[in-house]
């Protein structure tokens, strides 16, 4: 039923079957990790380009939907964090392909192909100086490390949602000692932290609305449990706490690109230049804050994982804080963050109006392969 559900509701390949049992590991050591609570909604692993973990409830049953193309763009971005040169083009050659294959699911193929194109453009030109993936065998390790802890948070997280809402009425144990613990009541500090900070959590979050409060615990559980999980694993702590922090900020990118995708999909079907130019560039703004300042919701869930990481993981030995987390976590508004938000709509404008769109959408229409063709571009196909 789920299979058929996910098949008939976005554009899917078959799931790796090694992969698949990864994560089923990850996802019992996850369970094995949290307190019961009920039943826990049954894993099903899919590979489609919205690229999202969720939860579904198909008649009585409930399911934890992982994506496969979602640990594939972490272990992407995370590559781009490491890549020899060029991650600005990198990046917004990511954020091209992502939109590209959102605007196609749409059914824009004349659009989808211009983002395509794009992405193309944008590596070629990061690839002009030579293959910025020649990484030591060191980096791979350390981006596999960082990976895993980034679909543990996911996962962890979107279980955290699940017990919320199971329990939202008579809160568990599990869910009373989070809430406690990152409100400020039973939290140890770690060194150097002082009073101030906690009781500006503490007060903010009893302030908060009950949706906003839910996200902040569903962050703070998958964070907690997945930097735990990859540590024990092997993962050294700098590197599962690190991947926790980037994988937030990566899916705050992902509500980026949705914004720009769903965005360009609307301004599709204007037909006067001057217009569709003001209104594209108008862009910026929506994409960085969204129409409700959301972007300081954001700030504040990531600021709290990293208190959080911070004060659980107190005795972290001193050579793991060395090893680079907080200076990869620093320099990905560098390398992808602000190319992608700030600078990529002033870097597709001189190129993107109606009468590219209107070529590009007749094109696609005339090919027996329109789809295919942009699937190709994306690497989706591949």
């Amino acid at each position: 039923m789920i299979e058929q559900y996910l098949a008939t509701s976005r554009r899917t390949r078959s799931p790796t079957a090694a992969l698949v049992a990864q994560y089923a590991k990850h996802y019992q050591r996850i369970i094995a990790h949290s307190v019961l609570i009920g039943p826990n909604p049954e894993l099903c692993i899919t590979y489609s380009s919205d690229r999202k973990c969720e939860l579904i409830t198909i008649g009585e049953a409930d399911y934890l939907v992982y994506d496969q193309y979602l640990g594939q763009s972490f272990s992407r971005l995370n590559r781009i964090q490491y890549a020899r040169h060029g991650a600005p083009l990198l990046s917004q050659a990511f954020a091209s392909k992502y939109v590209g294959e959102r605007l196609l699911s749409l059914g824009l193929t004349g659009p989808a192909a211009f983002f395509a194109l794009s992405a193309q453009r944008f590596l070629q030109n990061a690839e002009a100086d030579g293959d910025p993936f020649e990484l030591p065998e060191t980096v791979e390790v350390i981006r596999h490390g960082l990976t895993a802890s980034q679909e543990l948070f996911v996962m962890a997280h979107e279980l955290a949602h699940y017990h919320w809402r199971l329990d939202r009425d008579n809160l568990s144990k599990e869910i009373t000692h989070h809430i406690n613990a990152f409100l400020g009541y039973n939290a140890k500090r770690a060194a150097g932290d002082n009073d101030s900070q906690n009781e500006y959590y503490k007060e903010s979050l009893h302030q908060a609305p009950a949706d906003f409060l839910e996200e902040v615990f569903a962050d703070d559980f998958g964070a907690l449990i997945a930097s735990k999980i990859a540590s024990m694993a092997g993962v050294p702590m700098w590197q599962a706490t690190a991947g926790a922090v980037l994988a937030f900020k990566y899916l705050r990118l992902f509500r980026h690109l949705e914004i720009l995708a769903h965005s360009v999909a609307a301004l599709s079907t204007e037909t006067d230049p001057e217009i569709f130019k003001r209104r594209f560039l108008a862009l910026k703004d929506d994409i960085w804050d969204g129409p409700s300042g959301n972007i300081r919701l954001f700030q504040f869930r990531e600021h709290f994982i990293r208190y959080r990481l911070r004060t659980a993981h107190a005795q972290m030995p001193t050579e793991d804080a060395d090893n680079g987390g907080p200076r990869l976590i620093a320099e990905y508004d560098e390398k992808t963050e602000f190319p992608v938000v700030f600078d990529l709509v002033d870097r597709l404008e001189g190129s993107l109006g109606p009468e590219v769109l209107e070529a590009l959408t007749k094109g696609m229409r005339a090919r027996n392969d329109g789809v295919a063709l942009v699937d190709r571009l994306t690497g989706w196909s591949m």
